[in-house]
């Protein structure tokens, strides 16, 4: 009589490996790009962000007016990848959206600031 525990054993236990291989090898494809790190927070830039207002026509978005922790020279904000240059006073920011996005699909903002 034969045994074939020792052939079952050697399969399941190549099988474990192999599963554990793949699952460690694949652990960095799922993490963020260098650089990443804070994008779509609440701080851009060193900046913090606060006091987020929008400026209705109707019922879509036309401005986006904001607060600085600190002054900038230059500020751009994006909200649904609509850009909207912004006109500083100060710590205090307003931005005139290029085409006015529905509140129905208000979606990300996102502000670049530069000192």
């Amino acid at each position: 009589m034969r045994r074939r525990f020792p052939f079952r054993r050697f399969l399941l236990g190549t099988c474990i490996a192999t599963v554990v291989a793949v699952v460690v090898s694949s652990g960095p494809a799922f993490t963020a790009p260098a650089g990443a790190e804070g994008w779509h927070g609440s701080r851009v830039s060193g900046y913090v962000v606060s006091n987020v207002h929008y400026g209705l026509d109707g019922d879509r978005v036309a401005t986006v007016s904001f607060k600085l922790d600190a002054p900038a020279s230059q500020a751009t904000a994006h909200l649904n990848g609509v850009e909207a240059p912004c006109n500083l006073d100060g710590t205090a920011a307003t931005c005139e959206l290029s085409a006015p996005v529905p509140v129905t699909e208000l979606g990300t903002l996102s502000v670049q600031a530069v000192s």
